[in-house]
């Protein structure tokens, strides 16, 4: 068993719920036990700004899944809550986004190849995938974006202040400190 840490995001509809749902949905499809979440953070939209605020949150759990296969697996939990993955739809509004952001102390980057997932999935549940995702994205961990973004680094320095980086070296606590982002990141209100 591995100890990850996930990004959830929602900016679409009832955004708490959506969240909270798809914690839901990572401890039933057995995809992570033993989970802890942050609180949950409101933050503007980074990239495009031009978008309804979203509700964030990290969670830490632990998988018996490689990190391909967990990849493909949220990547089928985004697509059950209506996510649709297109190049024109980069940084717009979504019912759900997954990220993997750490995956132990794995630093990795996969190219996009569909055989790796046929490996590590049953054929269903790669067929299901593949429909809705023509073209699999590659997969970088960790998060090739994690240092940069205020709202991911808040709620990961909740779960793991002391955690270090396994790119930088630093403890997430001191990127979150050095953190150049300055969007606002608010406690989310219900």
């Amino acid at each position: 068993m591995t100890t990850v840490f996930l990004s959830l995001g929602s900016n679409l509809n009832d955004r708490e719920k959506n969240i909270r749902a798809a914690i839901a949905a990572l401890m039933n499809s057995g995809t992570l036990s033993d989970t802890k979440s942050s609180s949950l953070y409101e933050s503007e939209p980074w990239g495009n700004r031009d978008q309804p605020w979203f509700v964030n949150c990290v969670i830490k759990g632990t998988t018996a899944l490689g990190p391909y296969a967990l990849l493909m697996k949220l990547l089928a939990i985004e697509t059950q809550f209506g996510r649709v993955r297109a190049p024109e739809t980069k940084w717009q509004p979504r019912t759900l986004d997954i990220d993997i952001l750490l995956y132990g102390r794995l630093a990795l980057q996969m190219p996009t190849t569909r055989p790796k997932a046929k490996q590590l999935m049953p054929r269903s549940a790669v067929a299901d995938v593949v429909a809705t995702n023509p073209k699999l994205p590659a997969l970088t961990i960790p998060h090739e974006h994690l240092a940069e973004r205020r709202f991911v680094l808040l709620p990961l320095a909740e779960l793991a202040s002391d955690f270090v980086h396994p790119g930088t070296e630093k403890p997430i606590s001191q990127l979150l400190k050095e953190c150049v982002d300055h969007s606002i990141v608010k406690p989310f209100l219900t």
